[in-house]
C-alpha cells in the first residue's frame, strides 16, 4: 500500500511538472 501510494503521488507530480513545462513552452512559442 505504501509503495502504491508513493507511486501515485510521484505520478501526480510528474503530470504537474509536464503540465507546467507545456504551458511554459506554449508561452515561448506564442
Amino acid at each position: 500500500i505504501k509503495l502504491m501510494k508513493r507511486g501515485g503521488y510521484g505520478y501526480r507530480n510528474i503530470q504537474r511538472f509536464a503540465w507546467r513545462v507545456r504551458l511554459e513552452t506554449a508561452n515561448i512559442l506564442s
